[in-house]
């Protein structure tokens, strides 16, 4: 992965609306998993975004102040399975 909006480790003041994720290569994102500070789960939407990206955004599912964390899965165009974390904490409602 190249890049991610919110960033890994990032402090927010509020709850990003989307997730970005950037990849240096074609990927095909098959499960995003949104844990909230609850410990609350929700897979994130994504509806609509087929085939093999290198750049995706999809909205959050839950807000609040607290750490969360983004687990993702998918596979590249090659055919190895990819997976990653990003853990971020927001401060604000």
């Amino acid at each position: 992965m190249n890049d991610t909006v919110p960033a890994k480790g990032a402090v927010l003041e509020t709850m990003p609306e989307m997730l970005e994720l950037r990849f240096d290569k074609g990927i095909r994102v098959t499960r995003i998993v949104q844990a909230g500070p609850d410990g609350a789960e929700a897979d994130l939407d994504l509806s609509g975004q087929g085939g093999f990206v290198t750049e995706l955004s999809v909205p959050m599912a839950m807000s609040g102040a607290g750490e969360h964390v983004i687990e993702w899965r998918g596979l590249s165009i090659d055919g190895h399975a990819m997976q990653d974390e990003i853990r971020f904490t927001v401060t604000g409602p």
